[in-house]
């Protein structure tokens, strides 16, 4: 699929300390905390809505393990988060490091501290059908 606006394809720089507006956070349901606050910038969705990529930022939180709804590479600009696999396998990733999250996978979060981020997500449109159809 190509874009009606051929200038809409160029090399993006998401900018790490961006303007970030208010976006819908977690559902209480999958919560283990308060509930955070969520900010997000979108840089680039792709026609069909299945790749974005952006700047997001949460206060601190925790979710209960859940099956991961997308595809997600994450790069941490601040902060750290503690991502636990079901089964118990923890890891921490802080400032720096970059990490992937297949769809599918059964994980939580936990963050004490903002975390801000750069991501990459891939959800196959299927995937939105079916989370959506479960939603009504």
């Amino acid at each position: 699929l190509r874009p009606k606006d051929a200038s809409a394809l160029h090399v993006l720089r998401p900018d790490p300390k961006a303007e970030l507006a208010p976006c819908d956070g977690p559902a209480a349901a999958v919560l283990d905390s308060p509930a955070p606050r969520w900010r997000d910038k979108l840089y680039f969705a792709d026609l069909t809505g299945q790749w974005t990529v952006g700047v997001w930022e949460t206060s601190p939180y925790r979710r209960k393990t859940i099956t991961f709804p997308r595809h997600e590479l994450m790069c941490i600009l601040e902060g750290s988060v503690t991502i636990t696999e079901e089964g118990g396998a923890s890891q921490t990733f802080r400032a720096g490091d970059s990490f992937f999250v297949p769809m599918g996978a059964r994980v939580n979060w936990r963050c004490d501290e903002t975390v801000r981020k750069i991501y990459c997500i891939f959800q196959p449109k299927a995937a939105v059908a079916a989370k959506d159809q479960a939603a009504e």
